[in-house]
């Protein structure tokens, strides 16, 4: 089998190619080898979610308006706000939205 790399040329399968071998500090590996958090979990809302929402209060700066923090894609977020703007017009105000650009 041929090992050699013609750049020239489209390849069969792709090219892993990332720097390496790269030393991770202790706490990160221990980090890692801890079971993942399910969002649908219970500990996940009161350990992740409740916190979150209410840092974003005072991020946001506001005591009377509801802050909701969703757990999932930006377009679960998306599909959700559109939903609820067609299902009730009027009971919804403003939306903020961020967009990241590369």
């Amino acid at each position: 089998m041929d090992t050699t790399i013609r750049w020239g040329t489209t390849q069969s399968q792709p090219i892993l190619m990332i720097p390496g071998p790269t030393e991770l500090p202790f706490p990160v590996v221990q980090a890692m080898s801890q079971p993942a958090t399910i969002q649908y979990d219970l500990s996940f809302d009161v350990k992740i979610l409740e916190p979150v929402t209410l840092a974003l209060r005072d991020i946001f700066q506001t005591t009377r308006s509801e802050v909701i923090a969703m757990p999932g894609s930006g377009r679960t977020a998306l599909e959700a706000a559109l939903s609820a703007r067609r299902d009730s017009p009027a009971a919804v105000g403003r939306v903020l939205a961020a967009r990241y650009r590369a």
